[in-house]
Parts: C-alpha cells; structure tokens; sequence
C-alpha cells in the first residue's frame, strides 16, 4: 500500500587472476563467472527501502589432480541463489 520506486540491479561476478601459491598442497583450480539480477523498492516518504529481490546464477569449474595418478578430476556446477525481503517499520 505504499508508493515505491522500484531500483533495478544487474550483477556479475568475475574471477581476478591471481597468482600460483606454493603453499597450495591440493592444488586445485577454481574458475568462477556468473550473473544476476535484483529490484529494491524505496519509500521515498520514509526514505528507505521495503523490499528486495535479487537471483543469482554462478557457474563454478574446479580442477584437481588425481592423487592415484592419471587425469584431473574436474567438478562443474552452477549455483542458483534466490533472495527476498521486506523491511518492516
């Protein structure tokens, strides 16, 4: 029952490189991208937000060497985060 504006938001998460850490004793590779998107409603008359929704799809690839020896074993999977809320008074 309140007047709102509705605020779009786009996301996307990336992967900064980073560099080969000796101290990593599995080794193993993570490689990360995804995207999303969300909306907040905001009461400008109470000047604040009401309610949010965001969705988030993450796409995950790890790497990692066979400790018996002979191809990696490589994991893939995609995480799907759903979020709501509504802010009472």
């Amino acid at each position: 029952g309140r007047s709102c504006a509705v605020l779009r938001s786009k996301f996307k998460v990336g992967q900064v490189e980073k560099k080969d850490d000796p101290n990593n004793v599995f080794n193993v590779q993570f490689k990360t991208e995804g995207e999303g998107e969300g909306r907040t409603w905001f009461c400008a008359k109470e000047g604040r937000a009401t309610k949010t929704q965001s969705l988030l799809k993450v796409r995950v690839n790890a790497v990692i060497p066979n400790p018996g020896g002979g191809d990696d074993i490589e994991l893939k999977a995609t995480v799907k985060m759903e979020q709501s809320g509504e802010i009472g008074k």
